[in-house]
């Protein structure tokens, strides 16, 4: 709908929804793009590509959160993305081949998704939401050195294998409730760096802070952790903090470290 070939100067200033505007802001030579909205941007796969020099403003009044490469352009671009709308229910919606910039905000239940935020190129890759997140195996996966970033402070639950990063990626999961029955949920085979922190128990979840190649864990809970032999196990190099106020029963070999790790255990309890 934007498409400007030939350094022509483009201004859209709407208050409605832009919807199903695929290559949308696509500007090839040198030219201008504004784009002024307080409504829902979905469904507009390559939205923000500028390949030669061009310069994009998108403003409107949404969360920017936790964004390593937000603003990367490849050929000395100006990209600013501010937004509040929900996006949501766009399979492969924010799909970037070509080092383009990915943001997705929304405030709702983003569910059933498989690959929804698949990224294979080195985009960047925002989540950020605060309502339940269920059912999506291998909904953050990440295949190539991108950043995945999910806020939550619901049941995050029945997720095997929900954070998978296998080549190098961050991932971060931050939630306030119960996780539970999730066998190697936070599993990171090649470098990641995982965080978890929760205040609620973590129960029956053997080997599900398991991690293989130099990780960074940190597990942090104020209730029971019971019944998780070998919960904490770390094979390679990899430290490991649990800081916990409450009863540690049943862990045989929970805190094991084979190989140089660090392992820090506060409790005030039985």
């Amino acid at each position: 709908m934007l498409n400007q070939p030939d350094s022509d100067t483009l201004n859209l200033q709407t208050k409605c929804v832009i919807a199903s505007n695929r290559k949308m802001l696509y500007q090839p030579d040198c030219d201008t793009l504004i784009l002024t909205t307080k409504c829902v941007l979905a469904s507009n796969k390559k939205m923000l590509y500028q390949p030669d020099c061009d310069t994009l403003n998108l403003q409107t009044k949404c969360v920017i959160a936790s964004n390593r490469k937000m603003l990367y352009q490849p050929d000395s671009d100006t990209l600013h993305l501010q937004t509040k709308c929900v996006i949501t229910s766009n399979r492969k919606m924010l799909y970037q081949p070509d080092c383009d910039t990915l943001i997705l905000t929304t405030k709702c239940v983003i569910a059933s998704n498989r690959k929804r935020l698949y990224q294979p190129e080195c985009d960047t890759l925002i989540l950020i939401t605060k309502c339940v997140i269920a059912s999506n195996r291998k909904m953050l996966h990440q295949p190539d050195g991108d950043t995945l970033i999910l806020i939550t402070k619901y049941v995050i639950a029945s997720n095997r294998k929900m954070s998978y990063q296998p080549n190098g990626d961050t991932l971060n999961l931050q939630t306030k409730c119960v996780i539970a029955s999730n066998r190697k949920m936070l599993y990171q085979p090649d470098g990641d760096t995982l965080h978890l922190q929760t205040k609620c128990v973590i129960t029956s979840n053997r080997k599900m802070l398991y991690q293989l190649d130099s990780d960074t864990q940190i597990l942090t809970t104020k209730c029971v952790l019971a019944s998780n032999r070998k919960m904490l196990y770390q094979p390679d190099g990899d430290t490991l903090i649990l800081t916990t106020k409450c009863v540690l029963a049943s862990n045989r070999k929970m805190l094991y470290q084979p190989d140089g790790d660090t392992l820090i255990l506060t409790t005030k309890c039985c």
